[in-house]
């Protein structure tokens, strides 16, 4: 999802959603959008959640694993859990990223 050529508010969701063999990510944001990912699994990408440039991830009850990197974080992005997810079998960043509680 990219929203740099827009002023408004871009938002989406992915609900039991299979991201799969990709180069790039397997969910993917760029600047001020959001992305919510609800049970659904990013597996053997490059990387299975990126949000940059101000973008938004929020992750629950879904799976990341086997991809070069479980999460990124980067240039102002955020990757949010509300701490029910599997983030496991990655090369490089599987610890949980920051949390979010249930309301």
């Amino acid at each position: 999802m990219e929203a740099d050529k827009t002023s408004g508010i871009v938002s989406g969701t992915a609900v039991d959603s299979i991201s799969l063999g990709s180069d790039g990510a397997g969910y993917e944001v760029y600047g001020p959008a959001t992305l919510n990912v609800f049970r659904s699994v990013a597996s053997y990408n490059g990387a299975g959640l990126d949000a940059e440039l101000g973008g938004t991830i929020r992750l629950q009850q879904s799976m990341v694993t086997g991809s070069n990197f479980g999460w990124l974080a980067q240039t102002g992005g955020s990757v949010l859990s509300y701490g029910n997810n599997s983030i496991d079998g990655n090369v490089g960043n599987q610890s949980p990223p920051p949390t979010l509680s249930l309301k």
